[in-house]
């Protein structure tokens, strides 16, 4: 983000962990530049589960859209399941564009509650109301995993 690139298809399969722990985002094959006029407003792009409701509505992409999915990738992770599932792509938009999932620590005790409130804000609705960087979702996380007596991991 910071080179101003929204990767717009964050999920499990295109994300890596190295060797040495570092962790690698991959497929920039949908990327928006935001220096680009290559893309337009109206069109969604991404995979379904793990798109943001701005881009299913077709407005324009910002970093807070790559938070969504990443939120959604770190749902799936702690929970085993995602978080907006449906019989069919209309039904599936509806959800991820009006519905919030339950809280992580609801389908799993064995997630920490703390991690409710750092999915909740990376899920809003809003883009507004997300993490504005991977950074600040980051820095979140490291704050719960520390309140919760955890050496932090190196990403």
């Amino acid at each position: 983000h910071k080179m101003g690139i929204i990767h717009r298809d964050i999920k499990p399969a295109n994300i890596m962990v190295m060797e040495n722990f570092r962790v690698k985002v991959m497929d920039f094959g949908i990327a928006h530049f935001k220096s680009s006029s290559m893309t337009q407003t109206g069109i969604a792009m991404g995979t379904p589960n793990y798109i943001s409701p701005e881009q299913l509505k077709g407005k324009e992409v910002t970093p807070s859209s790559d938070i969504f999915s990443l939120g959604v990738v770190l749902y799936e992770l702690l929970t085993h399941t995602k978080p907006f599932t449906a019989e069919n792509i209309s039904a599936l938009v509806y959800k991820i564009t009006n519905e919030n999932p339950p809280p992580p620590s609801a389908l799993d005790p064995k997630v920490p509650p703390l991690f409710d409130l750092v999915l909740r804000k990376s899920l809003a609705k809003d883009p507004a109301e997300r993490y504005h960087s991977a950074k600040e979702m980051a820095g979140a996380l490291e704050d719960f995993t520390v309140a919760l007596g955890k050496k932090p991991a190196i990403v």
